[in-house]
């Protein structure tokens, strides 16, 4: 027991000094003003209709939400450009949903093999197919109008995720 409590205060005592040779590149306060994790669809979709958008911009948000299509226009994988249309939504009552949505740009080599040309019979696990759920990060390009003529946001993706 004493043997224990001692390796435990010798390590402990040891960690400020190894831990001063490696200081973080930011601060956590440099952090959240560049990527924002509090960030929804749905707050989105609203900054955009009362203007305020640019309160995102310049900034890596992370939003998620589930694919309900997807798009690849270019497979290369040396010039791979595909759309994802990532939606999330809630409930108003019992008959009606409001749907929030956001068109995710993915382009580059690292998005080839997790975005499929054509949905596979068998989808291996991390691919971004429809129905699946994902995490995205990225910054916000510009607003494009939805099928309903709703503008919605466009982000490019610096990485996304399947949960």
């Amino acid at each position: 027991m004493k043997r224990a409590a001692l390796v435990t205060i010798v390590v402990l005592s040891t960690m400020p000094l190894w831990a001063q040779d490696a200081p973080l590149p930011l601060t956590p306060e440099e952090f959240a003003s560049l990527v924002d994790f509090g960030t929804s669809l749905e707050e989105l979709n609203a900054a955009i209709e009362t203007g305020r958008l640019d309160e995102y911009q310049d900034r890596i948000i992370v939003v998620d939400g589930t694919v309900a299509s997807a798009m690849v226009y270019s497979p290369d994988p040396n010039d791979f450009y595909a759309e994802v249309e990532l939606v999330g939504g809630r409930w108003i009552g019992l008959d009606a949903v409001d749907i929030n949505r956001a068109y995710i740009v993915m382009m580059g080599p690292e998005f080839a093999e997790r975005v499929p040309e054509r949905p596979p019979r068998e989808p291996v696990p991390g691919q971004i197919i429809r129905n699946s759920e994902i995490i995205v990060a990225g910054t916000i390009y510009d607003v494009t109008p939805d099928d309903q003529g709703r503008l919605v946001p466009l982000i490019v993706a610096y990485d996304a995720r399947t949960r």
